[in-house]
């Protein structure tokens, strides 16, 4: 959901035979490239390849360029109740700092504002596709990541996850257990960043005809530090599924390492720290609904809390790249509404608000938070040929720290993309993607 300017971000069609497609070219030099391929037969086992690319190339630095390139192989094997699976990729992103003026763009050598990411990745998994004999649901993985830069940072990250709940007498009766781990490690020639982490969430629910619970502790063990956090869902059908109240306390861990950080922000610099921070999002009262008629709506009001959560920050030595604030606890109140309307097969939309009122610690504000979101989206499909989609997304009430050190509010960002496409047989489509129609260069984070 995240703005990305000039970010390729489009819907992507499913793949339903042995081989997928889709390639194109836009204006400032930017190629685009997906292939998926698999083969026929999945009843014993799957194999496949998919590569997604895009670059966006131009030869003053002045213009935000990247480069992006996915590759991921991977094969399942499947046993009479489980799913057995590996996968191995690449990622290769180099982004370049941008932002400047046109008399320093004509003198600076784009190898000194390269920000290059080359992260070979491995991964195994397991679950369970069909009911057992001990009537247990189940997932595991273990994933591996190594990056390494054109700059002075390296990183390497090993996750781990086991997730797996059982129901009794029906649905009435439920109990699971949830764990979530990882182990990092983030390199500079100056200092070496270690740190290991665990969330356990075991929990247990009830559900009667309008009313369930699910609930339970969330056990954060944070390379020492120990923090004991609540998970609460409570539901209630007041009418149906027409009108249901529900509150909800979710609390979780949020991993800080190279690789995350790169995904969102880029354009990071070097001597920068991680440090993992933890999450609570308390839905104090929602209300949701469907109608028959394909309406649906969603309604909550609650408060986000992030503990030793770390800030994106301009570097007042080069504002072209950013720091990191670390250990600062925000708080903001949150008011969300979101609309949805859908005729299967036809055409449906999407709105959702959101505001935000922040609280911080010690920094003067929430940098680059947004007090207001909104975003629209919406897909038109004629005779199952055509299908024409839009989106909209809108961040106001940002502030940043300008090099004066002086809170500034930025100029409200919009993104409006807007796609087309056609399906001339079976096998063959053409599509068109415009991206960024109002040509915002801001990038937003967190």
């Amino acid at each position: 959901e995240d703005l990305r300017p000039l970010k390729y971000s489009a819907h992507k069609e499913e793949n339903h035979s042995i081989g997928y497609l889709k390639a194109g070219f836009g204006n400032y030099l930017t190629p685009v490239f997906q292939l998926e391929l698999a083969n026929k037969d999945h009843s014993k086992f799957q194999t496949g390849l998919n590569v997604d690319f895009i670059h966006s190339k131009s030869k003053k630095p002045k213009f935000r360029q990247y480069y992006e390139l996915g590759i991921q192989g991977y094969g399942e094997y499947h046993l009479e109740n489980t799913t057995l699976g590996a996968k191995v990729g690449l990622d290769m992103d180099q982004y370049y700092l941008y932002g400047m003026s046109a008399e320093e763009a004509d003198t600076t050598d784009k190898n000194d504002i390269s920000r290059k990411y080359t992260v070979p990745k491995f991964g195994l998994y397991f679950f369970n596709h069909s009911t057992n004999k001990w009537d247990l649901n189940f997932a595991g993985n273990l994933d591996v990541e190594i990056a390494n830069t054109d700059f002075s940072n390296k990183g390497s990250n090993i996750n781990y996850g086991l997730h797996a709940f059982r129901e009794f007498v029906g649905d009435t009766y439920k109990a699971g257990l949830d764990i979530n781990g990882q182990y990092t490690d983030n390199i500079h020639p100056k200092f070496s960043n270690k740190r290991n982490a665990v969330a356990i969430r075991p929990y247990g629910g009830i559900k009667k005809e309008i009313w369930s619970l699910e609930a339970g502790p969330v056990l954060i063990i944070d390379d020492g530090d120990v923090h004991l956090l609540p998970y609460i869902k409570n539901k209630i059908k007041i009418k149906d599924d027409l009108i249901v109240m529900y509150n909800e306390w979710n609390s979780k861990i949020g991993y800080d390492n190279l690789v995350r950080i790169y995904k969102e922000n880029p354009f990071i610099e070097e001597n920068i720290h991680f440090h993992d921070y933890r999450f609570q999002e308390r839905i104090i009262l929602g209300l949701r609904g469907a109608l028959p008629s394909g309406f649906s709506y969603d309604a909550r009001f609650g408060q986000n809390v992030w503990e030793d959560f770390p800030l994106f920050v301009n570097d007042t030595n080069d504002m072209k790249q950013f720091m990191q604030i670390e250990h600062e606890k925000v708080k903001a109140w949150n008011g969300h509404v979101e609309l949805e309307y859908e005729k299967a097969g036809q055409y449906g939309a999407r709105a959702s608000f959101d505001y935000f009122s922040y609280k911080t610690n010690h920094e003067k504000e929430a940098w680059h938070m947004p007090e207001l979101k909104v975003t629209f989206s919406g897909q038109y499909i004629w005779h199952e040929k055509l299908f024409i989609g839009a989106e909209v997304i809108a961040l106001g009430g940002i502030k940043v720290r300008n090099q004066q050190l002086d809170v500034e509010k930025l100029s409200p960002q919009v993104d409006i993309n807007l796609s087309a496409n056609y399906q001339l047989t079976k096998n063959i489509g053409f599509f068109v993607e415009l991206i960024n129609l109002l040509n915002n260069t801001q990038p937003p984070f967190n």
